[in-house]
């Protein structure tokens, strides 16, 4: 077998060390700084990413504040608002019971005044027709018609006696 010669050996061993030699050079002078570079590139956008992501965390707080405070500003105007409009109905509801109030008693007032007209006008329409009853009996009892003052004094009598 010719790869176990011993003669071939330090050949191969040249070679070996030569290529060996080769290639950590291109390592360590070519692709050992790129990865190192690579590495260090985004090590650094990392961190930036990492110190971005801090900032807007810091301004997404800010801003979850900023509307909180107006929520609540929101919520107190909007409270005032309605405390006004209900101010302003109660005072509308209040006016308005007044004036139906009102109206109810100028109403009341008018069918009580149409109330005493027409029992006025009920007892004087019913006095004259007792007066003419009165009148129609004297006369079929007795037979003679009933004169002006003793239906005068018949009806004080009944004032009298009431």
């Amino acid at each position: 077998m010719p790869q176990l010669d011993i003669a071939t050996f330090p050949s191969q061993i040249f070679w070996l060390v030569i290529c060996f030699a080769i290639l950590c050079f291109a390592m360590v002078a070519f692709l050992v700084p790129r990865l190192s570079r690579t590495m260090a590139a985004r090590a650094q956008e990392l961190e930036d990413l990492r110190q971005k992501t801090d900032q807007l965390m810091i301004e997404a707080n800010h801003l979850n504040q900023l509307n909180a405070n107006h929520l609540q500003a929101a919520k107190a105007e909007i409270h005032a608002n309605v405390n006004h409009v209900i101010a302003g109905l109660t005072k509308l509801k209040d006016e308005k019971i007044h004036t139906f109030e009102a109206k109810l008693q100028q109403h009341t007032n008018e069918i009580q005044d149409k109330l005493a007209q027409n029992k006025q006008e009920i007892l004087t329409a019913s006095q004259d027709m007792i007066d003419h009853l009165v009148q129609d009996m004297y006369k079929n009892l007795t037979g003679q018609p009933l004169k002006a003052e003793q239906l005068a004094t018949t009806k004080t009598y009944k004032k009298k006696g009431s």
